[in-house]
């Protein structure tokens, strides 16, 4: 009997984990980017494969809202970081790329994990046009205008340094241009727009509203 509850226990604590397993991811990776991870944490999530490898090249880039358009209310952060980061796993898994979009309150903005789940290279006019996909995605199913920038790659224990370059790089666009600025002189990828998807049609109408209700 106690071998019994001790399982039922277990099984219980496992499927809790997986019900707050992308809060925890998004937690962890908020305090990493801001130097405030513990290592032990670090080291526990990097071998469940649920945070990119620290020895490891990785890009980080930064989404900055800009404008909601048609006149619409802003989101709430955090189902905003759950739009765009379900978004990046349609964007980006096909390439066999890590990807976690996590909600930055402090500075309001988003930041962008990305590494090879292959430990292969990850060209950066690739990614430029993945993001440019994010962008077109954002503007069409959330209605929302968005400037990115991309910065990289660098070992990710170098990941709270990319973080400041972004930042730097987010103030020189004093005009609030949307796009995709990539590089060291910061090159504008150009938008296009992309067709309808049925499975963001799903989480746009299903997905998002039970999550502002929960």
């Amino acid at each position: 009997v106690r071998a019994e509850r001790a399982s039922q226990e277990l099984a219980g604590r496992g499927a809790l984990f997986d019900e707050q397993k992308k809060a925890l991811v998004w937690g962890l990776l908020r305090d990493f980017l801001m130097g405030a991870a513990a290592e032990g944490n670090l080291a526990a999530f990097e071998e469940l494969g649920l945070i990119p490898l620290r020895g490891q090249a990785a890009w980080l880039a930064l989404m900055q809202p800009l404008r909601w358009q048609d006149g619409r209310a802003p989101w709430d952060p955090a189902v905003l970081g759950l739009a765009v980061d379900n978004i990046c796993g349609e964007v980006f898994a096909p390439l066999e790329v890590f990807s976690a979009a996590v909600v930055m309150p402090q500075e309001q903005t988003l930041a962008i994990v990305l590494q090879s789940r292959e430990g292969e290279a990850l060209e950066r006019d690739l990614l430029a046009r993945q993001l440019t996909y994010l962008q077109s995605a954002c503007s069409q199913y959330l209605h929302l205008s968005a400037a990115f920038y991309l910065t990289g790659p660098e070992p990710f224990a170098k990941a709270g340094q990319m973080w400041q370059a972004l930042l730097e790089k987010k103030s020189e666009n004093v005009a609030l241009k949307s796009g995709v600025y990539t590089g060291p002189g910061g090159g504008r990828a150009e938008p296009f727009h992309i067709p309808q998807i049925a499975g963001w049609r799903r989480l746009l109408q299903e997905g998002y509203p039970l999550a502002m209700e929960q």
